[in-house]
C-alpha cells in the first residue's frame, strides 16, 4: 500500500471510530491527525487552523473532565465538526493527493510578484472541484449533467443564473437544502461561521 492509501486508511479509521469514542479516545485520535498535518501540510493551512479548534476543545473537555467545551458545545457537536473536517481532508487527498515538498510554498521573507489572476483562477478551480464533489452526493448524474450543460451553453454567469435557479428548483426543495447544508457544514466554512 502506498503512503497516500495508508494516510486515507488511517483517516477513515479515525472517522469511523469517532462514533464510539469517548472524549479521551477522541482526543487521543487527534495525535495521529496532528502528525499527518505536521508531515504534509503548511503551518498556514486552513485545515490546521480548523483542527486546532477541535483539538483544543477536546483537550479542554478531557483536562476539565467536562461534558462541554468552553464554547458550550458537547462531545457530539465536536465529533461532528471533527468528522466533517476528516471528510473534507479525505476528499481532498483522494482528488489531489497528499501535499508534497514539490507543492508551491512561498517563503514570506521573500517578496514574489505573482499574477494575481492566475492564483485566483487556481483557487476557484479547486473550490469548484470541491463544490462539485459535494453536490454530486445530492443529485443524480442526469441532474449534474443538466447543470454542466447550462454552464457550457451560457458563458455569462449573469445570464445563466436564472436558468440554474430554475433547474435547481426543478430538482426539488430537499436537493437544494442538502446542497446548501453540505456547503455550510464544510469544516472551513462552518468554523468561520462559529468564530
Amino acid at each position: 500500500m502506498d503512503q497516500r492509501q495508508n494516510v486515507l486508511k488511517l483517516l477513515s479509521e479515525i472517522k469511523v471510530s469517532l462514533d464510539t469514542n469517548n472524549r479521551e479516545e477522541a482526543y487521543s485520535s487527534t495525535s495521529n491527525v496532528q502528525s499527518i498535518f505536521e508531515r504534509f501540510y503548511s503551518k498556514d493551512s486552513q485545515y490546521i487552523k480548523d483542527f486546532g479548534y477541535i483539538r483544543q476543545s477536546l483537550g479542554y473537555m478531557v483536562n476539565a473532565k467536562s461534558a462541554k467545551t468552553v464554547y458550550g458545545k458537547d462531545l457530539s457537536e465536536i465529533k461532528d465538526i471533527y468528522r466533517r473536517l476528516l471528510d473534507s481532508l479525505i476528499k481532498e487527498i483522494e482528488i489531489l493527493g497528499i501535499p508534497s515538498n514539490n507543492d508551491i510554498k512561498i517563503d514570506k521573507s521573500v517578496k514574489v510578484n505573482v499574477n494575481q489572476q492566475q492564483i485566483q483562477e487556481q483557487s476557484q478551480i479547486l473550490q469548484l472541484s470541491l463544490f462539485l464533489e459535494f453536490i454530486k452526493d445530492d443529485i443524480t448524474g442526469k441532474q449534474y449533467k443538466d447543470l454542466i450543460e447550462i454552464a457550457k451553453s451560457e458563458p455569462s454567469p449573469e445570464k445563466a443564473k436564472p436558468k440554474i435557479i430554475e433547474k435547481l428548483k426543478s430538482f426539488g426543495e430537499n436537493v437544494c437544502s442538502n446542497i446548501i447544508a453540505n456547503i455550510l457544514t464544510n469544516p472551513s466554512i462552518w468554523n468561520s461561521m462559529i468564530g
